[in-house]
C-alpha cells in the first residue's frame, strides 16, 4: 500500500516490525526483499512521484570550499525512487582488494570480504535489470572490439555494466500490491526516541511539511537516507555522544582529467573499445587499474582511469555545452531551468548527430585521461551540522571535505605508473597534466572535472564503535534495533560507483532481519 501522510489522523500511532526510512536503491531493495516475509514494514518517504522544490529545498546545505562542487540539494534527489531518478546507471562490484585491510591505506578494511558478499551481488544484478554477474574481461570479448595487449605491464582490464533503472517506477506497483508493506509519502523523519539505557529504539516520530505528524512503535529502524543524510539524522538526534565516528570519513569520487594519450596506431571509431558497447543485450564498458601487486608495491590505492576520445563539435555544439555547464553548476531548483536545459540538450545532440554522421569512421588518435580516485577515509572529512535549520527544524547539512597531504603524489604516481604500462606495451605515449602534487592544482583538477554524487563512508562499517558506525551487519554500534543502509556503510570508497554495493548490502540486510525478526501477532 501507498499513501500521504496527510490521509492520516494527526498525531496517529502506528507499528511496524521494520520501518525503513527512505526510498532510494538501498530502502526499495530492503523492501521488496521482506515483501511476503510476514513482518509488517513501514517506509517513509519525504517525497512524492514527482520533484518537488520545497520537499528538495530539505537537501539544501553548506560545502566548505565548494568542494564537493555540486550542491547537495543537486547532487541528491528527494521523492520516491531517491537518487535512482537522475542516475546514469554505471554499475560494478568493488574489488576485492577493496575489502582488504592495507597496511599502506589509512583505515581501510572492511570487517567482511567480496567473497561473502558475492551471493548478495549476483542477487543485486538482478534487482537492477543488469547482465550475468561476470566481470571479466574475457568474458565480454568482441571480435569488432580491440582491447589494448597490456600484458606483462603494472595495469589490468577492469569493466562496469550499465542500466540506468529507476527503483520507484519499476518497483512502485510490487510495493502497492504487498500487503504487508506500507510507503507513506510526504513523510519526514523528525524524530528517534530510545529506551533510558540508549539501547533500543522505541519509537520515530514523521512530519509532513504541512505539519502533520505520526509515531510508529517499532521493533527495527532502518536509515536508508543516503551519504550525507543518514548522518545528518544521527547527528542532530544526538546518537554522536556514544558514536563519535557519525558524519567522519566522508569521501566521494573525485573524477581528474590527469593527461591525454596519443596512440601509436590510430583506432577506428566503431571499434574503440573503451566506450559504452551492446554486447549480447548487455551496455559494458572497459577502463584500466592498477594490478594488486602494483598497488602493494607503490602503496597506492585503488584508482581507476577511463580514456575518452576528444570530440570536436561545431560551434553552436560548444555553445549549448558551455550553456548547459554554467546553468547547472549552481542550479538550486529545477523548475528554474527544465525548459532551457530540453533546448540545450537539443542543440547538444543535433550537433554531435552531425558531427557523427561526418566521422562515424574517422581514426581515433587523441584521447583524454580520467582518472577516477580511491581517496582513502580521512577522520576529519566529515558531514557536520549547520547553524541553519531546514523547513522541519532540523539543523542542515555541512560537508568539510579533507584528504591526506600525500594523496596528490598517488594521483600523480598512478598516472606515471599508467603512462610507463602504455609505452611499454607499445600503445602510445601519455602527456600528464601538470603539478597535479600542488595542492591548490590538484584542487582546481577536483573541481573541474568531479561531482559530489557518490557520498560515502559517514555511518562506515567497523569492528568497534571508535572507527565506525555499524557493525559488520550494518547494526548501529550499541543498539539492538538500529541499522543503516547504503552508501553511507562503506569502509572505503574504491573507484567503482556505489549502487550494486548499495543494493547487495542491502539484500544481505533483509537477510538479515528477516532471520532476527519476530512477526507482530
Amino acid at each position: 500500500m501507498i499513501g500521504f501522510l496527510e490521509s492520516l489522523q494527526d498525531k496517529s500511532k502506528l507499528r511496524a516490525d521494520i520501518c525503513i526510512v527512505g526510498t532510494g536503491p538501498a530502502g526499495i531493495t530492503l523492501a521488496m526483499e521482506l515483501i511476503d516475509s510476514g513482518l509488517k514494514v513501514v517506509i517513509l518517504e519525504s517525497g512524492e512521484f514527482e520533484f518537488d522544490p520545497d520537499i528538495q529545498n530539505l537537501y539544501a546545505g553548506d560545502i566548505v570550499e565548494n568542494l564537493p562542487p555540486v550542491p547537495l540539494d543537486v547532487s541528491r534527489l528527494r521523492f520516491f525512487g531517491g537518487t535512482s531518478n537522475h542516475w546514469d546507471g554505471s554499475c560494478g562490484p568493488l574489488d576485492r582488494i577493496d575489502f582488504r585491510a592495507r597496511d599502506w591505506i589509512p583505515n581501510s578494511g572492511w570487517p567482511l570480504t567480496r567473497e561473502e558478499l558475492d551471493p548478495f551481488y549476483k542477487k543485486a544484478q538482478q534487482l537492477i535489470g543488469l547482465g550475468t554477474f561476470e566481470y571479466r574481461s574475457s568474458t565480454w570479448s568482441n571480435k569488432n572490439l580491440d582491447l589494448f595487449e597490456i600484458d606483462g605491464t603494472d595495469i589490468a582490464h577492469g569493466m562496469r555494466q550499465s542500466y540506468p533503472q529507476r527503483f520507484g517506477p519499476v518497483y512502485q506497483k510490487d510495493l502497492e500490491n504487498a500487503e504487508n508493506v506500507h510507503v507513506i509519502l510526504h513523510a519526514n523523519l523528525t524524530g528517534i526516541h530510545t529506551n533510558e539505557a540508549f539501547d533500543y529504539v522505541t519509537t520515530i516520530e514523521a512530519t509532513a511539511l504541512g505539519g502533520k505528524s505520526i509515531t510508529i512503535d517499532v521493533k527495527s529502524v532502518v536509515l536508508a537516507c543516503g551519504g550525507v543524510e543518514n548522518a545528518r539524522l544521527l547527528l542532530a538526534f544526538g546518537f554522536s555522544s556514544k558514536l563519535p565516528a557519525i558524519g567522519r570519513y566522508f569521501t566521494f569520487h573525485p573524477h581528474l582529467l590527469t593527461g591525454q594519450l596519443l596512440l601509436e596506431k590510430p583506432v577506428l571509431h566503431s571499434r574503440f573499445p573503451y566506450r559504452w558497447h551492446d554486447i549480447s543485450g548487455t551496455r559494458i564498458m572497459h577502463h584500466f587499474l592498477l594490478s594488486e601487486q602494483a598497488q602493494e608495491r607503490e602503496k597506492l590505492p585503488n584508482h581507476a582511469a577511463k580514456i575518452k576520445e576528444i570530440r570536436l563539435v561545431d560551434a553552436k555544439g560548444y555553445s549549448a555545452a558551455k550553456r548547459l555547464n554554467e546553468r547547472l553548476r549552481g542550479v538550486r531548483n529545477f523548475d528554474h531551468v527544465m525548459d532551457d536545459l530540453y533546448d540545450v540538450l537539443t542543440d547538444l545532440d543535433g550537433a554531435y548527430t552531425q558531427w557523427n554522421r561526418r566521422h562515424s569512421e574517422h581514426h581515433i588518435s587523441l584521447l583524454n585521461i580520467e582518472t577516477y580516485l580511491d581517496q582513502s577515509p580521512h577522520p576529519d572529512s566529515r558531514i557536520l551540522l549547520s547553524e541553519d535549520k531546514d523547513a522541519l527544524g532540523i539543523p542542515r547539512a555541512k560537508i568539510d571535505w579533507a584528504y591526506f597531504a600525500h594523496e596528490p603524489a598517488g594521483v600523480q604516481r598512478f598516472n606515471e605508473i599508467l603512462s610507463s604500462s602504455f609505452g611499454a606495451a607499445g600503445i602510445g605515449r601519455v602527456k600528464i597534466a601538470d603539478n597535479m602534487t600542488d595542492p591548490t592544482n590538484f584542487e582546481e583538477l577536483v573541481r573541474e572535472r568531479s561531482t559530489g554524487h557518490h557520498q560515502i563512508g559517514t555511518t562506515r562499517i567497523s569492528e568497534d564503535s571508535q572507527s565506525g558506525v555499524v557493525d559488520s551487519n550494518c547494526r548501529v554500534h550499541g543498539f539492538n534495533n538500529l541499522f543503516c543502509a547504503g552508501s553511507s556503510v562503506f569502509s572505503t570508497a574504491s573507484h567503482m560507483n556505489p549502487t550494486t554495493t548499495i543494493v547487495a548490502l542491502s539484500v544481505r540486510l533483509a537477510e538479515y532481519l528477516q532471520s532476527h525478526s519476530e512477526v507482530s501477532a
